[in-house]
């Protein structure tokens, strides 16, 4: 056996920061905003320690700090806004962000079964008119024992809606 030399060295850092406003450009507090798929200037995925996430202040400011010059994705959450596509690319540093936002929509579905329902469990999926495609929104969750669903953050739109067994075959997929 013998040594190999194996140089490393650590990436220079540098601040995010910037600010969540509404579609009136008003700021938005307690906007969730999240710090995805790091990549450092020699071009390797840079995996961080636990959540990069911050949460927006009264004036809908954010900071991260001490974060490897590169690039990045940030994505922003709240539950009665949302914000199109999959996040907005920014290079790290980088100028003062201005993340918009725009109001969301809330449903809140009362399942009534015509019959008695059997012992399963059923799901509610919501799936955009005309099918999906990457970056559409579309959620699904399991019917409550009070046969009520909620969904959160909808984009305005045409949704199908669509409730049955959880499991479930295809077949009855296709009743519903």
């Amino acid at each position: 056996p013998g040594w190999e030399f194996m140089g490393a060295q650590l990436a220079p850092q540098g601040n995010i920061q910037g600010q969540v406003l509404d579609e009136m450009g008003k700021p938005l507090a307690e906007v969730r905003v999240v710090l995805r798929d790091l990549v450092s200037i020699d071009g390797n995925r840079y995996e961080t320690v636990g959540d990069s996430f911050q949460t927006t202040d009264t004036e809908g400011k954010f900071e991260f700090t001490n974060i490897p010059h590169g690039r990045a994705r940030l994505t922003v959450h709240r539950d009665d806004f949302f914000s199109a596509g999959l996040g907005q690319d920014i290079s790290i540093p980088g100028e003062s962000l201005k993340l918009l936002m725009s109001r969301a929509a809330k449903l809140m579905i009362h399942v009534e079964f015509t019959r008695e329902p059997d012992q399963k469990k059923y799901i509610a999926e919501l799936k955009p008119a005309g099918g999906e495609k990457v970056g559409s929104w579309g959620g699904s969750s399991n019917v409550g024992s009070d046969n009520t669903v909620e969904f959160k953050g909808i984009p305005p739109g045409k949704y199908v809606l669509s409730v049955y067994p959880n499991p479930s075959t295809e077949v009855e997929r296709r009743r519903s």
